[in-house]
């Protein structure tokens, strides 16, 4: 049967799954940014779960009040989605009945989770830190609050229209998601500074169609330094992306299990065009794999990199890895 609200992360034939309502609100200051909680499990929206007999609006005050030090008073609905996801903390597999609100901020109180903090964000910017069904959330937000200002109908563009408020500055507009199969398309037209050798569709279709490969990508408006084009011209013929978009840094990863361990996920390779090197896009890369771990109930991420890759080693750091002594071997197989 399917579902009347939008479905998010992996339901897996056979087991079962616990109903966790919660509620959820969006919050925007005067500066067109959107309030986030962050914590020790991650990056979310201010709301939670729903106590027994409590309203949407009553776990909302209350879950604000708790996490922020904040007063809010709901202001209209936004819409339901459901989250399919694994809860390592609880040991529980949970269908998250997430209803969103609209809201504001009327007032301050005494925080209870002093290990919560509100933090403010760009709407674009949330897309590389909530879980799917909260990005959906934003997007919503902007589609049905902001409409004067956010014309596209998706975040992706909304970042384009952010920017393009801004083109006399000189700006340019990088957008960082997820990739998946209907991006093949799209990896025709690649800096060559992104990936280290030339690629193949073959190669670029199975890895995309392969849902334990994960790539995210950097999108940008505009091809300043070169383009390379492949061979899938009439792909691109039929793609509804503006003809100058162009992916300008990538991040790639695999998470696999094993027979006494919890999945993981291992963080392949990092590529930025030099000329958008210097922009945080690279650690925005990392966060977006990361915030798609998490929604699949991945509990460690990990990537290697040379002693001498100060870089690379700088931007793991940025995005919280912490560095382990280990030594890597190499089997050449043919």
């Amino acid at each position: 049967m399917t579902s009347p609200h939008p479905v998010f992360g992996t339901r897996i034939l056979g087991q079962a799954y616990q109903p966790r309502p919660g509620s959820y609100v969006i919050l925007e200051d005067e500066a067109g940014r959107i309030a986030l909680v962050s914590t020790p499990l991650g990056v979310f929206l201010p709301g939670g779960g729903q106590d027994p007999g409590e309203t949407h609006e009553e776990t909302i005050r209350r879950e604000v009040i708790e996490e922020c030090g904040r007063v809010v008073e709901v202001t209209s609905p936004l819409g339901r989605a459901d989250h399919y996801l694994w809860s390592p903390k609880e040991g529980t597999f949970y269908c998250k009945e997430c209803s969103f609100f609209a809201g504001r901020i009327v007032g301050e109180a005494e925080p209870v989770e002093l290990d919560h903090e509100l933090i403010w964000r760009e709407p674009q910017e949330t897309w590389t830190l909530l879980p799917a069904s909260q990005r959906w959330a934003v997007q919503r937000y902007v589609q049905t609050r902001r409409s004067q200002t956010y014309r596209p109908s998706n975040l992706e563009s909304n970042s384009k229209a952010v920017a393009e408020t801004n083109a006399e500055s000189g700006a340019k507009t990088v957008t960082v998601r997820m990739a998946g199969p209907a991006d093949a398309g799209r990896l025709t037209r690649v800096h060559p500074d992104v990936f280290d050798h030339e690629l193949h569709n073959h190669w670029t279709l199975e890895f995309l169609q392969d849902e334990r490969h994960h790539l995210a990508l950097a999108i940008a408006d505009e091809a300043p330094g070169g383009l390379t084009l492949g061979g899938a011209d009439a792909m691109l013929s039929r793609d509804s992306h503006r003809a100058l978009d162009q992916i300008v840094g990538m991040a790639s990863a695999v998470h696999y299990v094993h027979p006494d361990k919890p999945p993981e996920l291992w963080i392949n390779e990092v590529g930025v065009a030099t000329p958008y090197r210097g922009q945080h896009i690279g650690r925005r890369l990392i966060e977006a794999l990361l915030s798609h771990a998490r929604d699949l109930g991945i509990q460690t991420a990990w990537v290697l990199t040379d002693p001498e890759n100060s870089a690379a080693q700088n931007l793991y750091e940025s995005t919280g890895a912490q560095q382990t002594p280990t030594l890597m071997y190499t089997y050449q197989l043919r």
